[in-house]
């Protein structure tokens, strides 16, 4: 890096300039007085000038200024407190150090005002969540000092950033112990002449138990007939009942009541009374409702249904509430639960029939509530819907008060068919019977126990290998019979919707089965079932029929059961044998994981032990070199092979390659002898062999040309351009055939033959071309000469290619028919060495 350029802003996406501006290591920059988030952007620059994009370093957060917090007193309204627990939030305006928690206190209110904060110790925080804490009153607020108003302060709370609050000290509540209302509360009902507690509460106006409420209270019903009498329950102040021909009581309290006392009223006349209290200035808020006084009391209920109902199909359930003389409770608004002794999730409840208030228990509730209403004269109707098919008992019951359980058991019938269910072990052996049972359901998986239709029985198998049997069931069966793989059966009642058979599948395969009746199938959830191979019961040997001597020949040996299937988890041992010559047969394993051992020289026999991924098929190679006909045999585990194969002939061995043979050394222009021997299977040279074979090589092929030195057969140079030739073997030739090859060019080549779908064994190494040799001479001079005077001759080695042979180093006499005794020679150019004749 050369150097960078630096933003520094409040801006998250400022951009530093494009030339560089900096090349310290260190930059400073000059912090804001103000507040907000600043950004540190760096780019960077290399030596030629180029520039990375910007990235942000640092993200700066200035906060400079104080909390400030609101309180909120719960519940709102705010304040009005009896004596008793205060509870606030302190909701603050930013994020806040929770690890510097608030000074918090309140002054509580007295008659004269407000009093020292440590009168009743001090506020302590329990929770913080999301910059608001929750905090709880730790001393109970002395309502002693009486009403007035309370305040609330806040100090030494600091944000994140370290800045400390301003006090906070003018949030206020108040205290009112003052009686507002009572409260008056019931059961609601009563019975003719027994006393019913009525309990009276002396409230604040927010409805807060005035615990030190010392008035006197007047209770009364409106009632005018003079039949109501009041009583004492609980209390210790003072009680006077208003007498014969007053439904008035009146009671002072005591301290010790602490605001609260039970009187109990009775009512010699079946009614319905509003309960009313008053001190002269407040009254009761009259939210107890009325109390109904029944002239005799709630005895049991009784349920009707009509004992049989249909899975799925709503059925009407009545009930009636009796008193305890056995009539009808016509005046009954109570509660009562429905509950049945069934399966939960399958029964749901609605209302038939009622005015009163109706909920149903739900999902996995076989339960529902009814509230009576006074126009229902005690009985109600419901329905009861139940998926399931079974025998339930239901019961209605208003606390201790049940049904007379008089209506017996409601049976739930299945509903109508909708499919079958098919059940099996999911495997099975070929020719064993496997168990298949049936059985009839309708929507709700209910087994439709009263079925009497007729199934088929039906699977995507192999037809003419599967029968059935009737094994369990009192119906009619019928079975396919031979080429079919399916059955009948006609349900009987007392089958109760079930039915098992047997099916024999002496096929390997993965089948389906299938049931279908009154235009119905099965529900296809048993999944395959896997017919596997019987015991092993012989082998299946198969090969061509046909082999040459000394060619390996494939031999597969397959395992099978009794019913032809393969036996593809067989692991067992064979031995593999033949009728032929021991010495002259030998086995390899071409196909199999397993554990295979030739029996060596002299032996025509060998041994093999599948593998588990052989699926019980092994591939097996024989090689015989003696011409003759030979009978294969497999056998392991006691069992052989079936000898549907027939026999292996083996007949004379075929041509199997070639061999070449030159001197490995030739001259460019120079024909070498290249012979060609075919060979048979056994490594023998096949004397009748007739064929026609390519030569060719991997040299040059404008400068190779081909010849025939020996052979009777036909012949055919590839001609200019080509290294190629054919030929085709005569009889006469034994098997064997000499060329010449002439190759211009100094080289290295590979000489290949093929023919027949064979080539040669490469035995014969390359032929390597050396230099053209010397063919002869060459004498240039200018044709006349002058007596006396020197006249150049020139003498070129001239090679068989017709070139300079420029490798020459032989020796050359010259000679001339002249005057020998008038002639010498010089040397007037040349290296070598040099005498003249003398």
């Amino acid at each position: 890096m050369s150097g960078y350029s630096v933003y520094w802003g409040t801006d998250s996406d400022g951009e530093p300039g494009t030339t560089q501006e900096q090349t310290n290591a260190s930059y400073e920059v000059t912090t804001s007085t103000g507040e907000g988030t600043f950004y540190l952007r760096v780019r960077t620059f290399d030596s030629l000038g180029h520039y990375s994009a910007p990235i942000t370093l640092f993200t700066f957060i200035y906060d400079n200024t104080k909390p400030t917090v609101t309180i909120s007193v719960l519940p709102n309204p705010a304040g009005h407190r009896a004596v008793g627990e205060l509870e606030f939030k302190l909701i603050f305006s930013e994020s806040m150090d929770t690890s510097a928690s608030p000074v918090v206190s309140y002054d509580p209110a007295g008659s004269t005002g407000s009093q020292n904060a440590a009168y009743n110790g001090s506020w302590s925080t329990t929770s913080y969540t999301n910059d608001t804490y929750t905090v709880y009153n730790s001393n109970i607020i002395d309502s002693s000092t009486g009403d007035g108003t309370a305040s609330i302060s806040v100090s030494q709370a600091q944000d994140v950033a370290g800045n400390i609050m301003l006090d906070d000290t003018d949030d206020t509540f108040t205290i009112d112990t003052t009686i507002d209302h009572f409260v008056i509360s019931h059961d609601g009902s009563a019975m003719v002449d027994t006393p019913e507690d009525i309990t009276i509460t002396a409230k604040n106006v927010t409805n807060c138990t005035v615990s030190d409420f010392t008035g006197t209270i007047t209770v009364s019903t409106l009632d005018e007939t003079g039949e109501i009498a009041w009583s004492l329950k609980t209390g210790s102040g003072t009680f006077s009942d208003g007498g014969s021909g007053s439904d008035t009581a009146t009671y002072a309290f005591s301290a010790s009541d602490n605001g609260v006392v039970v009187l109990q009223i009775t009512d010699s006349t079946a009614d319905t009374l509003d309960v009313e209290a008053t001190d002269g200035t407040h009254t009761d808020d009259d939210t107890e409702g009325n109390l109904v006084v029944s002239t005799t009391a709630l005895g049991w209920f009784v349920i009707s249904h009509d004992g049989a109902a249909v899975a799925g199909a709503p059925e009407t359930i009545t009930v009636t509430a009796k008193d305890t003389n056995g009539d009808t409770k016509t005046d009954y608004v109570g509660t009562i639960t429905l509950d049945t002794n069934g399966t939960a999730e399958a029964i749901s409840w609605s209302l038939s029939s009622g005015s009163g208030t109706f909920s149903d228990g739900g999902p996995n509730s076989d339960t529902a509530t009814y509230t009576f209403s006074n126009n229902d004269n005690g009985v109600a109707t419901f329905t009861i819907n139940d998926t399931k098919a079974e025998t339930i008992n239901i019961s209605a019951a208003d606390g201790s008060i049940t049904d007379n359980d008089t209506e017996g058991n409601l049976i739930i019938s299945p509903a109508s068919i909708d499919h079958f269910v098919i059940i099996h072990d999911g495997s099975a052996v070929a020719g064993i019977a496997d168990g298949v049972t049936v059985t009839a359901k309708d929507a709700y998986n209910n087994t439709k126990t009263d079925y009497t239709g007729t199934i088929t029985l039906d699977t995507n198998g192999t037809e003419d290998a599967i029968s059935w049997s009737l094994v369990s069931g009192s119906g009619t069966f019928t079975d396919g019979g031979s080429g079919s793989d399916t059955a009948t059966y006609s349900f009987s009642t007392s089958d109760n919707g079930t039915a098992s058979f047997n099916i024999v599948d002496t096929k390997t395969e993965a089948i389906d089965i299938d049931t279908s009746g009154d235009g119905k199938t099965d529900d296809d959830s048993e999944g395959n079932l896997s017919v596997g191979p019987a015991a092993i019961d012989h082998f299946v040997v198969s090969h061509d029929g046909s082999a040459s001597a000394g060619v390996s020949e494939n031999v597969t040996v397959t395992a099978k059961d009794s019913y032809g299937n393969t036996k593809t988890d067989y692991t067992g041992t064979i031995t593999l044998d033949t009728s032929g010559t021991a010495s002259t047969i030998s086995w390899a394993l071409i196909t199999g994981e397993g554990s295979f051992t030739d029996g060596g020289a002299g032996s025509d026999t060998a041994t093999y032990t599948y593998n588990e991924s052989d699926n019980g098929v092994a591939v097996f190679s024989i090689n015989d070199t003696t011409q003759e006909s030979i009978d294969i045999d497999a056998s392991g585990d006691g069992k052989t092979d079936d000898d549907s194969e027939g026999n292996l002939v083996v007949g004379a061995p075929v041509i199997w390659s070639f061999v070449l043979s030159h001197d490995g050394s030739g001259n460019a222009g120079a024909p070498e002898e290249v012979t060609v021997t075919a060979k048979d299977s056994l490594g023998n040279t096949k004397t009748d062999y007739t064929g026609t074979i390519t030569l060719d090589t991997n040299g040059t092929p404008a400068s190779i040309s081909w010849a025939l030195q020996n052979g009777n057969g036909s012949f055919n140079d590839g001609g200019s351009s080509s290294d190629t030739a054919i030929y085709t073997y005569a009889s006469s030739d034994n098997g064997i055939v000499t060329f010449t090859i002439t190759d211009n060019t100094q080289e290295t080549i590979d000489i290949d033959v093929s023919g027949d779908g064979k080539t040669d064994d490469d035995s014969e190494g390359n032929l390597i071309i050396g230099s053209a040799l010397l063919d002869h001479f060459l004498i240039a001079h200018d044709g006349s000469g002058v007596a006396g005077a020197d006249e150049n001759i020139t003498i070129t080695a001239i090679d068989t290619l017709g070139q300079t042979k420029t490798d020459y180093t032989g020796t050359i006499t010259v000679d001339t028919n002249g005057t020998p005794s008038t002639i010498s020679w010089a040397l007037q150019s040349g290296l070598g060495t040099f005498t003249d004749g003398g």
